[in-house]
């Protein structure tokens, strides 16, 4: 039986942390996994068509739609997971109801991000279009590092909310404190994981052309991807409050 630590823990022990986490809590979240996949290729019954503004706007709404019950059923996957271990008890239907009512707040802490990342790029644009073109290229280097390291200092956020029930603000200055000081071992402690699923996104686009064959082999791969990195968040979480 999975139990979380109690000391702190090596990046290679929460790894081996996480894959103990991940094995026992599999079976109960893959299929929220699945739907979330199948919400997200709705889009892709539009690829094809003609360019209407019905259809971009179809796209649009899609797209917007799929992002909103993706991240419900996202935290739904983090709650699920971590009351598997803590609560047993706890049922699906418990973590429905509450990450509903942990949503907006969820919804405006993610939206927070999004938009300290869009100004930040923003303050760019003037020099990107008045710069030279290596320069340019340099700033956009420049702003996707800032990027990388602000969503590691942020990232969470969404565990502040529903196992501190903070509120949007409060996640985010805790996330921050959470990871500064220790951001190279979080970076350390994701590097791997995401890069493997990065080569095997590479791979499925170079070697598989068809459209549908593409996405039903992203969401295979994403339903065994996304309960390991739920999984690798709790015990990264939890490692981290230790060091504080």
């Amino acid at each position: 039986m999975f139990k979380f630590d109690d000391n702190k823990l090596s990046v290679a022990e929460i790894w081996q942390s996480t894959f103990g986490l991940y094995k026992q809590t599999f079976s109960k979240v893959w299929y929220l996994v699945l739907i979330m996949m199948l919400i997200g290729s709705i889009p892709n019954f539009f690829l094809g068509q003609a360019k209407t503004p019905l259809i971009t706007s179809g796209m649009v709404i899609f797209l917007i739609l799929s992002g909103i019950l993706g991240l419900y059923l996202s935290a739904i996957i983090l709650h699920r997971i971590y009351n598997l271990i803590t609560d047993p008890n706890f049922k699906l239907r418990d973590s429905l109801i509450y990450a509903l009512s942990r949503y907006l707040i969820i919804l405006a802490s993610v939206l927070a991000i999004y938009f300290i990342l869009l100004m930040s790029f923003a303050i760019l644009l003037l020099p990107i279009a008045v710069f030279p073109h290596q320069l340019a290229i340099l700033l956009i280097g420049i702003w996707g590092i800032f990027a990388i390291f602000v969503v590691f200092l942020l990232m969470f956020n969404i565990p502040y909310i529903l196992f501190e029930e903070e509120g949007w603000i409060t996640a985010l200055k805790s996330s921050f404190k959470l990871v500064w000081g220790n951001w190279w071992r979080t970076f350390a402690v994701f590097l791997a994981p995401f890069l493997i699923l990065i080569i095997i996104q590479i791979l499925t686009q170079t070697l598989i052309k068809h459209v549908w064959a593409n996405v039903a082999v992203t969401s295979l791969v994403m339903v065994l991807f996304v309960p390991f990195l739920q999984s690798l968040i709790l015990v990264q979480f939890k490692d981290l409050k230790l060091r504080q």
